[in-house]
């Protein structure tokens, strides 16, 4: 069984991400989705951020039938996280995630990395746009 990992904040769950899961759960046979808690999401995006709750955002990635498994990280935990899934595949969007292929690099996996391109939507570009009207 070939497992896939995809991690992010995933904050106001949009048709984005819907098609960025389906792309990598077609990269394997089971796909987890590493989701970071708040404050993680508040040190990366801002103080506005997330828009949900962890506990809204992991409701939402648990019923999305891409999605096998979710689980939690912080900045701190998150090779704690990749050295406890062991990825066979580590899936990104176009943006990237540096970070990640740092943790595969410490940990000494020769886990690949693959990039997906889903005509990529931002959440940070829909709160902008409705905050504008």
């Amino acid at each position: 069984m070939k497992t896939v990992l995809v991690t992010g904040c995933f904050d106001l769950f949009h048709y984005g991400h819907l098609k960025f899961f389906e792309a990598a759960a077609a990269c394997g046979d089971r796909l987890v989705v590493g989701v970071a808690e708040d404050d993680t999401v508040r040190r990366v995006k801002g103080e506005n951020r997330p828009i949900y709750p962890l506990e809204h955002r992991i409701a939402l990635l648990e019923a999305c039938r891409h999605v096998d498994a979710v689980e939690v990280f912080s900045l701190e935990s998150q090779l704690d996280l990749v050295a406890k899934v062991a990825p066979d595949i580590c899936v990104e969007g176009v943006d990237g995630n540096a970070r990640l292929r740092e943790i595969l690099q410490e940990l000494e996996l020769d886990t690949p990395v693959q990039t997906v391109d889903t005509d990529y939507i931002h959440t940070t570009d829909i709160v902008e746009k409705i905050l504008k009207g």
